[in-house]
């Protein structure tokens, strides 16, 4: 994948979304996207020009898609979701 953020990049924005979704769980809010948001989610990815299709990940954030897409918390890197 050329162009993706470096491996540290990467590690910081999980460790953001594991933060983020454990503030959830500790307050009895959702941590993982019902269905229809993760389809709505990689149905997008699946459309977008970062994405590699043959590895299922982004080339802006250098995520797994059919994972992140089910993180309730994560964002699209440029905003589609």
């Amino acid at each position: 994948m050329d162009s993706s953020p470096s491996l540290k990049d990467q590690i910081n924005d999980l460790s953001e979304i594991a933060k983020e979704s454990a503030k959830n769980i500790l307050s009895g809010k959702r941590a993982i996207a019902d269905d229809n948001i993760v389809s709505f989610r990689l149905n997008l990815c699946e459309a977008c020009e970062f994405y590699v299709k043959d590895q299922s990940r982004c080339k802006k954030c250098g995520c797994f898609m059919k994972a992140k897409t089910k993180m309730f918390v994560a964002k699209c890197p440029i905003n589609k979701w």
